[in-house]
């Protein structure tokens, strides 16, 4: 059962990130075409959407930690999907939501760690 819990706790949690396939398969080139050009003014700028993520990551982070249940509830508690399944699920999007940060941190300094071409270790 709670295999069940913790998929429904993520397609809640991986929401908003679904459609940004496009984007991501430009960014590493691009980058990578601005680091060897020696345009540094462009990747700092680039880097700093890391700022603007936190500025939105951390009031989501937090809502989604305190409004787990409520979101639960309207969303899935009806028929086999009973309150004992609404609070366990809920407890799994809040531990969910506590990663939030970290986990959008990854999202935008991945592109820029490839971009540079050293992803091994020294």
């Amino acid at each position: 059962m709670w295999v069940s819990w913790l998929y429904y706790a993520d397609r809640i949690f991986q929401l908003p990130s679904r459609d940004r396939r496009r984007h991501r398969r430009r960014a590493p080139p691009d980058l990578s075409h601005k680091l060897r050009s020696g345009d540094h003014a462009a990747v700092l700028a680039s880097e700093t959407a890391l700022e603007f993520a936190l500025l939105l990551t951390m009031p989501a982070a937090v809502a989604l930690f305190v409004a787990a249940e409520p979101i639960m509830r309207v969303l899935f508690q009806r028929g086999a999907f009973t309150a004992v399944d609404t609070s366990a699920t809920a407890g799994m999007l809040s531990a969910l939501a506590l990663g939030l940060p970290a986990y959008v941190l990854i999202k935008v300094l991945h592109p820029s760690y490839f971009a540079r071409e050293t992803p091994r270790r020294r």
